[in-house]
């Protein structure tokens, strides 16, 4: 009888000791891909998020992708630099800032809370355009004739009318990492997205 206690309380604390380890596993995972994948500018982002209807998890994914929230970054030479958070040229800047009514000096897109309303504000009328996120990702990393011209390749469009292969290998890469990027943050913040 009380071989059958000790055998009984062996496996029931072994399969605690197994499931605690699993939580314990799971917990460190997720703190890991937490700090991968931060929640910085947190209040600018959600203001964005509500003023221009676009999710957070695409904002944090732009900004993860594009500058992976340095916001002194700076890519590229002359007028095609992209610049801050959003990685905005200078051309974007004054467009998004003229039609906001802000200051347009290039100076402030190095200032993370200008530099996110712009790249809100430019997702934001993307989206408006094209209502495919995979349009919209492309034209980010592009822009809109190019992907104007790619809707009308029947090659590239599926059947639904939707862009379902991008002949540009770069543009591919980074619509590819956006997705996945989006997809990654809604995972993991999915019980805080759903409170907010």
């Amino acid at each position: 009888m009380r071989t059958a206690i000790k055998r009984t309380l062996t496996v029931v604390l072994i399969a605690a000791l197994s499931v605690a380890c699993g939580i314990a596993f799971d917990r460190l995972c997720d703190r890991r891909d937490r700090k991968e994948y931060p929640r910085k500018y947190s209040e600018q982002i959600s203001k964005n998020s509500a003023e221009f209807g676009i999710p957070v998890d695409v904002i944090y994914a732009a900004v993860k992708v594009g500058s992976n929230f340095d916001s002194s970054l700076r890519t590229g030479d002359g007028d095609d630099a992209r610049i801050g958070l959003m990685q905005l040229t200078a051309d974007d800047y004054r467009a998004y800032a003229s039609k906001l009514g802000m200051n347009t000096d290039p100076g402030l897109l190095y200032e993370p809370d200008t530099n996110l309303t712009l790249g809100s504000c430019r997702i934001s009328q993307l989206y408006g355009k094209y209502s495919d996120w995979r349009c919209v990702f492309a034209a980010m990393y592009t822009d809109t004739e190019t992907v104007d011209e790619w809707l009308k390749d029947e090659s590239l469009v599926s059947k639904g009318g939707r862009l379902a292969k991008i002949p540009d290998d770069a543009t591919a890469e980074y619509v590819s990492c956006m997705e996945s990027t989006v997809a990654k943050y809604s995972k993991l913040y999915s019980q805080i997205n759903d409170k907010t």
